[in-house]
């Protein structure tokens, strides 16, 4: 089981995993044959970005695709439901804005962990100054990072919520 940490950006910066010895074998990166966690092969995770304002939308996908990631890309919450209902399209890591034009992006989250228990959710939202719209969020087991934000932001949140360290 992991649990949540909440970042915060040009504050100062949260970051705390822990896994419970009895939950390392739940982990994505546990090698089963081994017992050991190894380390994320980027190239093989799969995230999905809704982000309805095209260039933040184009930016992000750039960002993700030269980190290496494969990444499916949707302008609303209608599109990403049908995306993580696509039981052939693998998503590891969903990335969607608070607030979308057909939608609640903490309703689409709770709808993705519904139809996926075992995704990771990055919430992002411009609306970062206010702790009740965050904490919910954080509470939910959701990441959150604020807007804007820069790439190494982004990857640090996302490997994060994978519960891996990032590759130097």
């Amino acid at each position: 089981m992991r649990r949540s940490r909440l970042v915060r950006h040009r504050i100062g910066t949260l970051l705390q995993h822990s896994l419970r010895p009895d939950s390392i074998r739940e982990h994505p990166c546990f090698d089963r044959q081994l017992h050991i966690v190894r380390p994320v092969l980027v190239e093989r995770l799969n995230i999905l970005l809704a982000e309805d304002y095209q260039v933040l939308r184009e930016v992000t996908d750039a960002f993700l695709r030269a980190a290496g990631f494969s990444t499916t890309v949707v302008s609303s919450c209608a599109n990403a439901i049908a995306a993580l209902s696509d039981p052939v399209r693998p998503v590891d890591v969903m990335i969607t804005d608070l607030v979308m034009p057909d939608g609640s992006g903490f309703d689409l989250a709770n709808h993705a962990t519904f139809l996926r228990p075992d995704i990771r959710v990055v919430v992002t939202s411009g609306y970062a100054s206010a702790p009740l719209v965050h904490l919910p969020l954080i509470e939910a087991g959701y990441s959150f990072l604020p807007k804007p934000y820069a790439k190494d932001e982004l990857l640090a949140i996302v490997f994060d919520a994978l519960g891996v360290a990032q590759a130097a």
